[in-house]
């Protein structure tokens, strides 16, 4: 399949399937799938870890957020202490890409 197939295919932008793809090609022998998803690449230093969107989901559901915009005020305030300083300042679409994450 090429880049743009398998983007199609996985729901992703075809610019970023390629690390994506390299990143399993070059796992450690024997390395799970599993783990090979866990962790990204070293060259994407702003993305957010996978636990970190758990915790946003977590803390909206427990103030019972409304709305996004809400949401995404109410992370801003907490990321910096929960120790994920990235998200003190992540935007509202990505707020909301977390939140309608699977």
């Amino acid at each position: 399949m090429t880049y743009t197939e398998i983007a199609r295919e996985v729901g992703m932008d075809r610019t970023k399937v390629k690390p994506w793809i390299d990143r399993y090609e070059n796992r450690e022998p024997g390395t799970p799938v599993s783990e090979v998803l866990k962790t990204l690449p070293k060259n994407h230093c702003r993305e957010i870890p996978l636990e970190a969107y758990q915790w946003v989901k977590d803390l909206v559901a427990a103030h019972d957020c409304k709305t996004i915009l809400e949401a995404t005020d109410l992370v801003h305030r907490e990321a910096e202490a929960a120790g994920y300083p990235r998200l003190a300042n992540a935007s509202y679409s990505k707020i909301r890409a977390i939140l309608k994450s699977e």
